[in-house]
């Protein structure tokens, strides 16, 4: 069986790649050596097929996991993989799984690639970032799951401030339930806790570095978050925020839009756009854009690389 699961909404994604993981193991709770994971940076070709061929570990079923191959293979090996999968394409022995970590665009030549157009005929799922509607549902949904609750007022405020980034949101959500004990997380409550981290010294000047492309400076601040206990996945998801809200900001400010009237087209909260404009002011988008392909490169490589998520973030300070 082939599936082919893809999109922009990445946490959605690999929260369904865990469920499969977890189901598999409890089939096979014996057979861990029939579950393979190979990245799309350090494939080899050779490896997988052999891996395809041979039958699990005590006759078991296999479950192979390929991430972002189609973003980071070549043309030959494209054209390799699609001749082995036609030919195991009805093999229900093995569960193999192509798992691309951002959404594909029909404008862009990789959707038309031989091997994608035989991807997007296999069973498919396609995590597509939230609706507004949809969002609404998932917060509520994981607060009373984790037996919360929260007023329309805090959550439209939570909203205003996250955007759908759900990496994001379940960091702030999981910091407000602590907080709020056996009450409802208020508006009060998220002004508190979530604007204090989106303000948070470190987080802006550490953007504000990176933009300036003051390395040294960004990754003595990195070294501060980390050693003060922050998440690797989390000051990613801050970094990759607050490079939005300047590219927003940045054109915003070209089309000569004051703060207020920023304020209420992006629907970003007041504070967070005084504190982000000095640093749009100042940014150019060719800096930007070599931004935007760091941090494309980093997601990939923080869900898909045998490298320390330290060493990762590093490594981003080093290639802007």
């Amino acid at each position: 069986m082939i599936i082919f699961i893809y999109g922009a909404d990445t946490f959605s994604a690999n929260e369904k790649i865990q469920a499969i993981k977890n189901a598999f193991r409890q089939k096979q709770p014996n057979n861990r050596l029939n579950l393979e994971i190979f990245d799309g940076e350090e494939f080899e070709m050779e490896k997988f097929r052999s891996s395809c061929l041979q039958n699990g570990f005590l006759g078991g079923k296999k479950l192979l996991i390929i991430k972002n191959f189609l973003h980071e293979a070549k043309t030959q090996e494209q054209n390799d993989m699609l001749e082995l999968l036609q030919k195991i394409e009805k093999d229900e022995q093995n569960i193999i799984i192509f798992w691309e970590q951002s959404e594909l665009d029909p404008k862009n030549a990789l959707a038309h690639f031989p091997l994608t157009k035989f991807l997007l005929n296999v069973k498919k799922e396609i995590f597509n970032p939230l609706t507004e509607r949809e969002l609404i549902a998932w917060i509520k949904n994981y607060l009373k799951d984790n037996n919360g609750s929260i007023t329309d007022d805090g959550l439209n405020v939570l909203i205003t401030l996250s955007g759908n980034n759900l990496w994001f949101l379940k960091n702030e959500l999981d910091k407000l339930l602590a907080n709020a004990g056996s009450g409802k997380v208020t508006a009060e409550l998220v002004n508190e806790l979530v604007i204090s981290q989106l303000m948070h010294d470190n987080i802006f000047q550490l953007s504000d570095e990176l933009s300036k492309g003051q390395k040294t400076t960004a990754l003595k601040l990195l070294k501060n978050q980390l050693d003060s206990g922050e998440n690797e996945s989390y000051l990613f998801a801050m970094i990759i925020r607050q490079f939005r809200i300047i590219q927003q900001l940045k054109h915003f400010l070209d089309l000569k839009k004051g703060e207020k009237e920023i304020a209420e087209l992006t629907g970003l909260h007041p504070f967070v756009i005084k504190k982000t404009l000095p640093t749009a002011r100042v940014a150019s988008q060719e800096k930007l854009n070599k931004t935007y392909e760091a941090l494309l490169k980093t997601d990939r490589r923080l869900k898909g690389s045998n490298l320390k998520s330290d060493q990762i973030l590093e490594m981003l300070i080093l290639e802007i």
